[in-house]
């Protein structure tokens, strides 16, 4: 049995508070965020397959998180709904209309009951080798925790990489075959059966093949206390596992 569509509600108006009741009746795997730090733990350890984004609420965190969100690959534009502002729903949309959207978007069509007659069926085209999403995955989280690390990625046949990330973004991407920077990070992401493993802090003199790092800041008091109670929620879900120095 297929597993059920996974949906996250972020900052839903209060108009809207029936939603998730209403999705979950669907069938749908649903559950709302608030705020911008619940919303990327959520996405990071979800991944959802869709994520309803509420812009309507002046204030609110659906634009920081919509923003954030956005700029890893995994979470590509037909992963969003967005309501209000130019999204595809305005911001007086009613809970049954947002779940008709999401309905409409995750629901497949069915074929017609009545196929044309006397036509021979198209042969199914070749199912394109799945890849692994593992070196996806896991720069998202890297990017929730603005980590700073070095990714070796193991491919198929001896394929070999390495990703260098400094708070939480990609600087430098390179393989063993001579590719460098957005080529080798796609080239990286299309290999079938792919293994990651976090190594230690990137090499001082890397290049930057990527778009350039910012600069370490130093946190101040109340930072480190929410790095550390983020750290800590992910420990406790299972995304992280620190080790003691």
């Amino acid at each position: 049995m297929a597993e059920a569509p996974n949906v996250l509600i972020v900052e839903p108006a209060s108009e809207r508070e029936g939603l998730e009741s209403l999705l979950t009746g669907q069938g749908f795997g649903c559950v709302v965020a608030r705020g911008l730090h619940t919303t990327l733990v959520q996405a990071a350890i979800r991944t959802p397959d869709l994520v309803v984004v509420d812009l309507s609420r002046p204030g609110s965190a659906g634009w920081d998180a919509w923003t954030q969100l956005k700029q890893f690959a995994h979470f590509s534009p037909d992963r969003f709904l967005l309501i209000g502002a130019d999204g595809e729903l305005p911001a007086t949309a009613t809970p049954e209309q947002v779940c008709e959207a999401v309905l409409e978007r995750l629901t497949p069509s069915h074929p017609p009951e009545h196929p044309v007659a006397d036509t021979e069926p198209e042969p199914e085209p070749e199912p394109e080798p799945e890849t692994s999403s593992a070196l996806t995955d896991l720069l998202i989280r890297l990017g929730v925790t603005s980590a700073t690390t070095t990714v070796t990625v193991f491919g198929p046949d001896g394929s070999l990489g390495e990703v260098l990330v400094r708070n939480g973004k990609p600087f430098h991407a390179v393989t063993a075959d001579g590719l460098s920077g957005p080529e080798a990070l796609d080239a990286m992401r299309n290999w079938p059966a792919v293994r990651v493993a976090e190594g230690g802090a990137p090499r001082e003199e890397a290049p930057v093949s990527l778009s350039p790092p910012e600069p370490e800041p130093a946190p101040a008091a109340e930072d480190k206390e929410a790095i550390h109670r983020l750290l800590a929620e992910l420990e406790a879900v299972g995304v992280i596992h620190r080790v003691a120095p």
